[in-house]
């Protein structure tokens, strides 16, 4: 579920899908920077401020699909 960053911001350092509704784009994987209150690109080498105006948890993993991995 995407939450409004206006409503709500994740801990910090933490890695979430973000989407700029403004912008027709798919969800980036982003972190929030509690002290700057930005969220930061994670899709380059370098991490740089995006403009974010939802975003949600990263959902966890199936287990029965990663214990069929091995």
């Amino acid at each position: 579920m995407w939450t409004k960053t206006t409503d709500s911001k994740p801990e910090s350092d933490q890695n979430v899908f973000g989407i700029n509704e403004k912008v027709t784009m798919l969800p980036v994987l982003v972190y929030y920077d509690s002290l700057y209150d930005e969220f930061m690109s994670l899709n380059c080498l370098q991490t740089v401020p995006v403009s974010i105006t939802h975003w949600m948890r990263i959902p966890e993993l199936p287990q029965k699909e990663i214990a069929n991995l091995f």
